[in-house]
């Protein structure tokens, strides 16, 4: 029993210092250390004078990320990459470079420090520290939207094949995508339905962002960009598709929202909803961690469970369907008008 609670409580003390391996591999991702083993193992001189780091430093670094597998050390004390330090490069298809550097960011992890003070007094983390909204927050700052544009874009470019394969999109003529960001998820959904067109709508300065993406995915042609604010009003189409939006809002403003696609959608239309559905209890959920992001970053953002969608739903004028599961993290919720 002795031994039991000895390693229990290395595993809690582990845990509470999980901040200091986060650290790590964001400095890791930013200096680019995946990026140039992509040829080889090399030792931290050869690496430290690529990358502009110092040498002791570095060597103290790999060191402990090779102990937890993101990289791996021979017995020359070189470093090479791993499974795991491989998605750290920049040039492959399942890069979360721009993840990690996304959530590393001060104004993504500061607001954590406010934990504390959210849960006490339900106060949303981020207006604490910053006294602005999270998306207010982006707008002022190019920088830090662009970080985050970045972090999302890669996020979708992944999720966004195995959406299109989830649910049949055949039938559809139009499918809008609201607030769809840089358009990856909707240039995937074009992609494979090549008699699909596309409307992908977001606020003016998101939009601008998202031209390129469409163009280089090659459905520019078929997709029209609408800039706008969900919160007012929706474009016209017989399908919306509404991809990780909600979790951003509480029940009002998602009611608002949602409201605003039932007057615009037309007769027979789909309303399609991309997100975490939170699991039973005790059950591992990356969801889980999600909503703790909802709660921190956002003004009463959250993760739902499927109740909590039916019922949403049916306020705003729309019955669930069915739920077509993508991957462990995230569904598709079919919805029409009643």
């Amino acid at each position: 029993m002795k031994e039991q609670m000895t390693a229990s409580a290395q595993m809690v003390v582990q845990m509470s210092m999980s901040y200091v391996t986060a650290q790590a591999i964001y400095v890791a991702a930013r200096l680019g250390v995946a990026d140039c083993l992509a040829d080889g193992a090399k030792g931290c001189d050869v690496l430290a004078k690529s990358m502009g780091a110092h040498e002791p430093s570095l060597r103290r670094l790999m060191r402990l990320l090779a102990s937890i597998g993101v990289f791996a050390e021979d017995d020359q004390g070189r470093f090479g990459l791993t499974a795991l330090g491989a998605c750290l490069r920049s040039d492959v298809s399942d890069s979360l470079r721009s993840r990690v550097i996304m959530f590393s960011q001060p104004w993504m992890w500061r607001p954590f420090m406010e934990l504390f003070q959210t849960v006490k007094t339900g106060e949303p983390a981020f207006r604490l520290v910053y006294g602005v909204g999270y998306f207010d927050y982006l707008r002022e700052h190019p920088e830090a939207n662009r970080i985050f544009n970045e972090g999302l874009r890669e996020r979708t470019g992944e999720q966004a094949p195995p959406v299109a394969q989830a649910y049949d999109f055949a039938g559809i003529r139009t499918v809008v995508d609201i607030g769809g960001g840089t358009g990856a998820l909707l240039a995937a959904i074009l992609k494979a339905y090549p008699t699909l067109h596309g409307v992908l709508y977001d606020l003016p300065h998101v939009i601008d962002s998202a031209r390129p993406v469409l163009e280089a995915a090659g459905v520019a042609n078929r997709c029209d960009t609408v800039s706008g604010d969900f919160f007012v009003s929706v474009p016209e189409g017989d399908a919306y598709l509404l991809s990780r939006i909600l979790h951003d809002w509480g029940d009002a403003p998602s009611l608002t929202i949602l409201r605003n696609c039932r007057k615009a959608i037309g007769q027979g239309g789909k309303l399609l909803i991309v997100e975490a559905i939170i699991k039973p209890s005790n059950v591992p959920d990356f969801g889980k961690l999600s909503d703790l992001y909802m709660l921190v970053l956002t003004d009463n953002g959250l993760e739902r469970e499927a109740d909590e969608f039916r019922s949403l739903l049916g306020s705003a004028g729309f019955s669930l369907v069915k739920i077509w599961p993508v991957d462990a993290a995230l569904s598709v919720i079919e919805a029409v008008p009643v």
